[in-house]
């Protein structure tokens, strides 16, 4: 929202992981995490953040992200004060790099092209073997030089 509300105050964007707009695979997703819990997060990952949040507060805040990330879901009209739509997207004019995993199990392939073809100054990376953490292990090293390499250039 800072760069369609503000654009003269970002330079550049990077974003990953995100969603461009509310789709079935994501619905079901959204579904299938509320059923399952904090257990669906990968046990690696799910280890870090018991040990930084414990259970209990880790709990709480993931059940408070999926209910907002539902609630939007089954509005899927925003704009006015909120993110996605492609009327907001449209609004974008700052350099954007999209990036992506090939593997991520949460969002699906569809968004990156969706966000690419909606953010007007936009790129797009897809990495092959990353999942939804991309800025993460395995693929940390590839996700900094992606980014450094964008926030380098010139465009």
């Amino acid at each position: 929202m800072m760069a369609v509300r503000n654009p003269e105050r970002v330079r550049k964007m990077v974003v990953w992981g995100m969603l461009g707009h509310f789709d079935d695979f994501a619905r079901n997703n959204l579904k299938m995490m509320a059923s399952v819990g904090i257990n669906c997060i990968p046990k690696a990952r799910l280890l870090q953040l018991l040990e930084m949040y414990g259970k209990d507060e880790l709990t709480k805040v993931f059940y408070k992200w999926l209910s907002l990330e539902q609630d939007e879901a089954i509005r899927t009209s925003y704009c006015k004060d909120g993110p996605f739509t492609t009327e907001c997207l449209n609004q974008v004019s700052t350099p954007t790099l999209v990036i992506q995993g090939s593997k991520d199990g949460i969002i699906s392939q569809e968004q990156i092209s969706y966000l690419h073809k909606n953010i007007k100054c936009s790129k797009m990376h897809l990495i092959q073997s990353g999942i939804h953490a991309t800025h993460g292990p395995p693929t940390e090293e590839e996700f900094l030089s992606i980014v450094d390499k964008f926030l380098a250039s010139e465009t």
